[in-house]
C-alpha cells in the first residue's frame, strides 16, 4: 500500500476492547508498510488513572513506530489544535476510524481528508435497551418500525459525516441499516470482522493455554468495568450463584463484591490475561448488548469454550450447543454446566475465512 494512512481510536489499548483491537491491526498494517500511523485519543479525565494502571507507555504498550497519544481535554465538538497539527504532521490520505469519537474528532481535525468509519459499536441502541432489555429485542422492535427515533446524536454526526462506514458484525450491520436508512449508501455491504488481527493476537500465546482436562477455572467473565448496565453484571450474578459447584472468576473492575466468585480487577498485562483464559475451560459472554467481543475470539484462540448469546455481535464463532437461546439465566446455567465437560470445537474458522483484513486493506487504497 503506497497511501499513507491514519489509524485513530478513542482509549488507549488494553483499556477497552475497540482500542485493543485496533492497536492489534496497526501492528498487523505497520508490518505490511511505514505508510501508516496511530493515534490513541484519551480522555483528559482518565489520564492519571491510566498512568497509574498501565504505566507512562499506555498509549504504545509495544512501543510500535508512529504511535501518538493525545489527550482530550476538551468536549469532543470544541477544537482540537493539537490535533489538527498532528494529521497535518502525518499527512494521511486516508483516515481509518475505529468507534464514533474517533471518526467524529478526526473529520473535525481533518474536514477535507476520506474517512472510513470502522464501527466499534452502534450507541444509538442503549436507548432503546432500557425499553427492550437485549439487543436481538431491541432488533425485533426495529423490524417494525419505519423509521425509529434517534437518540445518540455524536455517533449519528459521525455516520453522516464519514465518507463509508464500514461495520465489524452482522448485528452491528443491521442495526445501521434500521437506524441510518437515508445513510444506506455509504455503508459497505459486507461485514469487516476484526477476528484475524484479534484471534492472530492471542495465537501467539497459544503456550499459555493449559490441556483441557488441568484447567483450573470453570467460568471466567471478563470485561474492562462491570458497571456498564449493558454488560448485565446482575446476570453474571445469578450464574455463578446457581452454579455454586463451579470454580467462577471475574476479571475487571467491580464497583461490589461479587460473591462465589474469584475477582482479578482490571487485568493491565496482555500476557497475563491470556494466561487466565488459557486456564478457563469455559469464557462466558453475558451481554444484553455487545457488538463483537474480542474477548470471544482469544478464548478461541486459546482452547476455552465459548458461551454467549445472539446478543454478542460475533456469537456465530460459538458453537451450536454452546449458543444460549433463550437470553434467560437459567439458559446460561444449562449451557455453562455442559460446556466444562469437554472442549466443543468452536465456529471460529468460518469468520477468519472471510479474509476481513484484506478487504480492509482494499477499502483503504480507493476511498
Amino acid at each position: 500500500m503506497s497511501r499513507r494512512i491514519l489509524v485513530a481510536c478513542y482509549e488507549p489499548p488494553g483499556y477497552g476492547g475497540a482500542s485493543t483491537a485496533t492497536y492489534a491491526l496497526y501492528e498487523r498494517l505497520r508490518a505490511e508498510t511505514s505508510c501508516a500511523a496511530y493515534v490513541s485519543l484519551v480522555d483528559g479525565s482518565l489520564e492519571p488513572f491510566l498512568r497509574e494502571r498501565f504505566g507512562d507507555a499506555y498509549g504504545n504498550p509495544r512501543a510500535l513506530p508512529d504511535v501518538h497519544t493525545h489527550v482530550l481535554a476538551r468536549r469532543f465538538h470544541d477544537p482540537q489544535p493539537r490535533l489538527a497539527e498532528l494529521v497535518r504532521t502525518v499527512a494521511p490520505d486516508v483516515v481509518l476510524a475505529v468507534g464514533y469519537i474517533a471518526a467524529l474528532v478526526l473529520k473535525h481535525a481533518a474536514p477535507d481528508t476520506p474517512l472510513v468509519f470502522l464501527t466499534a459499536g452502534c450507541d444509538q441502541i442503549d436507548a432503546y435497551l432500557a425499553r427492550y432489555g437485549d439487543a436481538t429485542a431491541v432488533l425485533d422492535a426495529l423490524r417494525t418500525t419505519e423509521r425509529p427515533m434517534l437518540f445518540h446524536a455524536l455517533e449519528r454526526e459521525a455516520v453522516e459525516r464519514a465518507d463509508l462506514v464500514v461495520a465489524h458484525a452482522p448485528l452491528v450491520h443491521e442495526l445501521l441499516r434500521r437506524f441510518y436508512p437515508t445513510h444506506a449508501g455509504k455503508l459497505y455491504p459486507d461485514v469487516v470482522w476484526m477476528a484475524e488481527w484479534i484471534h492472530g493476537e492471542a495465537a501467539r500465546h497459544a503456550d499459555l493455554a493449559r490441556p483441557f482436562d488441568e484447567r483450573d477455572v470453570d467460568l471466567l467473565f471478563v470485561a474492562s468495568r462491570w458497571n456498564r448496565p449493558e454488560k448485565n453484571l446482575p446476570l453474571v450474578r445469578a450464574i455463578v450463584a446457581g452454579c455454586p459447584e463451579l470454580r467462577s472468576h471475574v476479571a475487571g473492575l467491580l464497583d461490589d463484591p461479587l460473591g462465589g466468585a474469584v475477582a482479578h480487577g482490571l487485568v493491565a498485562s496482555r500476557r497475563e490475561l491470556f494466561a487466565l483464559m488459557g486456564r478457563a475451560r469455559v469464557v462466558v459472554g453475558p451481554s444484553a448488548w455487545d457488538a463483537a467481543p474480542g474477548i470471544l475470539f482469544e478464548a478461541a484462540a486459546l482452547g476455552a469454550n465459548v458461551v454467549t448469546s445472539p446478543n454478542s455481535g460475533n456469537w456465530p464463532l460459538c458453537h451450536p450447543d454452546l449458543l444460549v437461546e433463550p437470553y434467560t439465566a437459567d439458559a446460561f446455567i444449562d449451557r455453562a454446566r455442559r460446556a466444562v465437560r469437554r472442549p466443543y470445537a468452536s465456529r471460529v474458522d468460518a469468520i477468519l475465512g472471510a479474509r476481513s483484513y484484506r478487504t480492509l486493506v482494499d477499502i483503504l487504497a480507493v476511498v
